[in-house]
């Protein structure tokens, strides 16, 4: 009933209070909020839970299909940032990858995925982020590549800070490269500017 007295609509009664009860008490009101603000903006149909719902906003901080898909590492010379269902859904994607057959695996990735995602949803899980690391390649190649991706997983607030520096002295640890070395510290520079204007999502 708050909820549509918030926005300016007439209290819900009886049943039609029980089905959107039901359907959004596990949700936040301020989501829910915004929901019906955008259905109300955005569509004429009948409005409904399960059109509501199609606007919620989406907290669970997984990548969105097609994102993950690029993300995907599809080659040993590949790497990335990844959770495990980002690598769950690529079993389905394998035979149309070895094949070259690029389209076909990507309608089989995205297919995958979302199954995937929906059922950690509903199962209230979140991702956690690792470091897909590529075989294949020039060792200073893959540092540096490492490096750049560890800073835009930190700046999508895939990676906390603490997990970002770790990774980054690790690698200057390992590496007897002059020029990664370089590369370590000018991130380890940046972190702090990151920080200020970020908030962690990982979990």
């Amino acid at each position: 009933d708050a909820v549509f007295v918030g926005i300016g609509r007439k209290p819900l009664q009886g049943m039609a209070l029980k089905l959107w009860w039901g359907a959004f008490k596990d949700d936040p009101v301020e989501d829910v909020l915004e929901a019906l603000a955008l259905t109300f903006r955005t569509s004429t149909e009948f409005l409904t839970p399960g059109l509501v719902r199609n606007h919620m906003p989406d907290r669970s901080g997984y990548l969105q299909p097609e994102e993950a898909w690029n993300r995907y590492p599809k080659t040993e010379a590949d790497a990335g940032w990844v959770y495990t269902e980002m690598l769950k859904a690529g079993n389905s994607a394998m035979d149309s990858i070895d094949r070259g057959d690029m389209i076909a695996a990507r309608v089989a990735y995205i297919e995958s995925y979302k199954a995937i995602i929906d059922e950690a949803k509903r199962n209230k899980e979140r991702p956690m982020w690792f470091y897909s690391e590529a075989t294949q390649g020039d060792k200073a190649d893959r540092e540096a590549k490492k490096i750049q991706l560890t800073l835009e997983a930190r700046e999508n607030r895939w990676i906390g800070q603490d997990r970002a520096k770790t990774t980054l002295l690790g690698l200057g640890k390992s590496s007897a490269a002059p020029e990664i070395q370089m590369l370590v510290q000018t991130a380890l520079k940046r972190m702090p500017q990151i920080t200020s204007t970020s908030e962690t999502k990982e979990h």
